[in-house]
């Protein structure tokens, strides 16, 4: 069976996660989606170990947004890859505390381009463990 590396999908609008989770299945990942932050936390708690790249949008609720649960959990899993979306320009004062180390995509965006740099930083990392 080939090995594929695991990628949590955190995303409120179903119809976005639905379409991140098909297009990182048909390339090859291994999926575990969340509609909010206490299915992201649990889904982490789970699968902390076998996760190889986070995946939020910015605006998950009223309590915390996107890049503070992926600092939150690359605080837990050192060299974790994170990738925030938002349709926020990066220069959107919202986006102000961004932190280092989460890699930032503005909407829209080319879903190729976006796929093709997941691929390249999660296979150019040697110590994400992989999933069957």
């Amino acid at each position: 069976m080939t090995q594929r590396p695991i990628v949590l999908l955190v995303d409120q609008n179903s119809s976005v996660l639905d379409f991140m989770t098909k297009l990182f299945q048909q390339a090859g990942f291994g999926v575990i989606a969340a509609l909010c932050e206490v299915d992201a936390r649990a889904a982490w708690q789970r699968n902390k170990d076998r996760i190889a790249a986070v995946i939020a949008d910015y605006e998950l609720g009223p309590d915390i947004t996107g890049d503070q649960l992926c600092v939150q959990f690359a605080s837990a899993k050192p060299g974790l890859k994170t990738f925030l979306l938002s349709a926020y320009p990066l220069d959107n004062p919202r986006l102000a505390h961004n932190r280092e180390g989460i890699d930032f995509f503005a909407k829209p965006f080319d879903w190729a381009y976006f796929l093709a740099v997941i691929q390249q930083q999660v296979a150019a990392d040697p110590t994400i463990e992989e999933a069957a």
